[in-house]
């Protein structure tokens, strides 16, 4: 009635407003991506632990443990698509491969004999290792850093999602022959591969400047000699005195030629008068 009177319209009941709320809450966070590695996740621990020991008893529990053993060394997968993804920004086409890879693995694993299922099983660990990877690189790449931790939470979920299904799947295939079970198991993975095509958004290559790269520049030279340290000019003192200049000698008097260059008759006056003077005696 009160609407009525104001000429507003009733609002939806509160259940319908909070579900409609939840309903658009979840569908912002839970990507369509995540639909393909959810997949190859539920095959890989859903679908693998259960069907591929059943198949591999038929030659012992030995032969078991090395085919669940290879399927695990498969891990070793994921650095080599960490570094074709970080370097060619191909994250459409390596999910794509890994799905197809866990699929063909899982279809050829029944009709192989027991060498050839080692290496099956170890492609699809590494099918799984490298598509966990890929789903982990686009959340990181593609979102800034406050919403790792909440975009990789929900990835988390859809990944717990399709794990959860292929498990009830392992629990009906199981009664069927070992063959048809996972020849019909295989079709799971293979499902994530025109998902992985469609839904997958398309990374940007590395950011190339404008114009292509910028040329080499030239190569660098020796390095610089640091520049010579100026001494300081010496304080300004007080001025030296000019050097003394020592008087002029006089020349020695004329004292007469020495006594052996004269005559012996002249001796006697030499040492009484002590020279010669001008006049006889």
């Amino acid at each position: 009635m009160a609407a009525h009177m104001t000429g507003s319209a009733p609002g939806p009941p509160g259940g319908q407003a909070g579900g409609r709320f939840a309903c658009g809450w979840a569908a912002r966070r839970l990507e369509p991506w995540f639909a393909p590695f959810a997949l190859v996740n539920g095959a890989a621990v859903g679908l693998t632990p259960i069907l591929l020991p059943v198949v591999a008893a038929r030659y012992g529990l030995g032969h078991v443990g090395l085919v669940m053993g290879a399927f695990n060394l498969g891990a070793f997968a994921a650095p080599l698509a960490g570094s074709l993804a970080d370097r060619y920004h191909a994250y459409r086409v390596l999910a794509t491969a890994c799905a197809a890879i866990a699929a063909l693995s899982l279809w050829l694993f029944p009709l192989a004999g027991a060498p050839v299922q080692v290496l099956l099983a170890f492609g699809d660990g590494a099918g799984f290792a490298g598509a966990m990877t890929i789903a982990n690189l686009l959340v990181v790449e593609r979102r800034p850093r406050a919403e790792w931790n909440r975009r990789l939470g929900w990835l988390e979920t859809a990944l717990s999602v399709g794990q959860g299904g292929a498990l009830v799947l392992a629990a009906w295939l199981s009664g069927l022959s070992a063959r048809d079970g996972l020849l019909i198991g295989a079709i799971v993975p293979a499902a994530a591969i025109p998902l992985a095509l469609v839904l997958i958004p398309r990374m940007p290559p590395a950011a190339v400047p404008a114009g292509g790269p910028a040329p080499p520049g030239p190569p660098p030279g020796p390095p610089a000699a640091p520049p010579a340290r100026r001494r300081p000019a010496p304080a300004a003192g007080p001025a030296a005195p000019p050097p003394r200049r020592s008087p002029p000698r006089c020349a020695t008097p004329y004292a007469g030629p020495p006594r052996s260059s004269l005559p012996p008759s002249t001796a006697p006056f030499l040492s009484s008068s002590g020279g010669t003077r001008g006049g006889h005696a």
